[in-house]
């Protein structure tokens, strides 16, 4: 987690989170996954990225901080899955991502 100084002075960093519906892996346990998206990243802003999977589609997702276009193996196992992105910076609609993919992988 990242902590940020706010002094009065000055711009404080905007924080946005997105996440995806659950989707289901059809009865497969899902051990590893890659997210992959095209990215937009201006100045210093930062995106962060996450896969969540879950034995149910109401359960608990434990979701695991992963890289982009990098394969992640999970500490948890599930059926289904989810993905989350920060985007945390000063520069409001200047950094973003599109075409967002999850691979499952066998």
């Amino acid at each position: 987690m990242s902590s940020y100084l706010f002094d009065g002075e000055g711009e404080f960093p905007i924080m946005r989170i997105g996440q995806s519906s659950a989707v289901y892996s059809d009865n497969q346990t899902i051990t590893s996954a890659t997210l992959s998206c095209d990215e937009t990243i201006q100045d210093t802003d930062q995106i962060k990225y996450y896969l969540g999977v879950s034995t149910t589609l109401s359960g608990t997702y434990t979701f695991e901080e992963v890289t982009n276009n990098t394969n992640h193996l999970f500490t948890a196992t599930g059926s289904w899955i989810k993905w989350k992105i920060r985007l945390i910076g000063y520069t409001g609609n200047s950094t973003y991502v599109e075409n967002i993919k999850i691979t499952i992988s066998d």
